[in-house]
């Protein structure tokens, strides 16, 4: 009897551990400070306060890419025409509220510092000292199946700082076996989302960053899609100063 007690004393208390271990307090104040309107019609995260750096959706900066043709002169004075894939700023803006109501609005200009189509991740930099004082950290334990989700991010873009939870029901799922262009892993939860929600953070219960959502699916359920943790780890080596 006793050891049936403890049996499920342990399971009540690791319940709510999942369901309180992000309490709203810190939710709350690290969405305010992390989540980004990008280009107007997307969503980024702010991944280092101190460098500007935020994380999104490679095609939620496609436009900013241009082709332009140069000519180039080589050593024997031969000219030829190339072209050239040049990178135009954008803006991103943090939003805040009284109520229902906007009452102020930052906009900032940033730079392309790295991008990769094949996963759909980009990251830009801000070209101004950021007043935030906190930034989303990466997540270094990959989720599993089963796993509290929540995706935060500007769904239509104009539901500004939206969040929805639900959990990681898949962690094995591809662009290829979605019939999709792209052979990258994805991986699937429950959490409501929207177009605007694109380039958004996915976290877990801890308040880290597992995902960067970049697609969603009509369908009975919700069914969202997000870059998978290894790959993001991968897109950002090297470029985030060690903790």
């Amino acid at each position: 009897m006793i050891k049936t007690t403890f049996a499920v004393l342990g399971i009540l208390l690791g319940w709510m551990h999942h369901a309180y271990a992000w309490n709203q307090v810190p939710m709350n104040t690290q969405i305010d400070q992390t989540n980004f309107l990008m280009n107007s019609n997307c969503s980024a995260t702010l991944i280092d306060k101190t460098s500007g750096l935020l994380l999104t959706a490679n095609h939620c900066i496609a436009e900013q890419y241009t082709i332009v043709e140069r000519e180039h002169v080589d050593e024997n004075g031969k000219v030829t025409t190339e072209k050239v894939r040049i990178a135009a700023p954008g803006t991103v803006s943090q939003l805040f509220f009284k109520g229902p109501n906007e009452v102020s609005r930052t906009g900032y200009v940033f730079k392309i510092v790295k991008s990769d189509s094949a996963l759909d991740l980009a990251l830009v930099q801000v070209q101004t000292k950021l007043p935030n004082t906190q930034d989303a950290k990466i997540a270094c334990v990959e989720p599993v199946r089963g796993d509290i989700a929540y995706a935060v991010g500007n769904t239509a873009g104009v539901l500004y700082s939206s969040v929805s939870n639900g959990i990681v029901a898949s962690v094995n799922r591809s662009y290829r076996a979605l019939g999709l262009d792209g052979d990258a892993g994805l991986t699937q939860t429950t959490t409501p989302i929207g177009g605007g929600n694109s380039g958004g953070a996915l976290y877990n219960d801890k308040g880290e960053l597992i995902g960067v959502v970049v697609r969603g699916m009509q369908s009975i359920a919700p069914i969202a899609l997000s870059v998978q943790l290894s790959d993001i780890q991968a897109f950002l080596k090297d470029l985030l100063p060690a903790n």
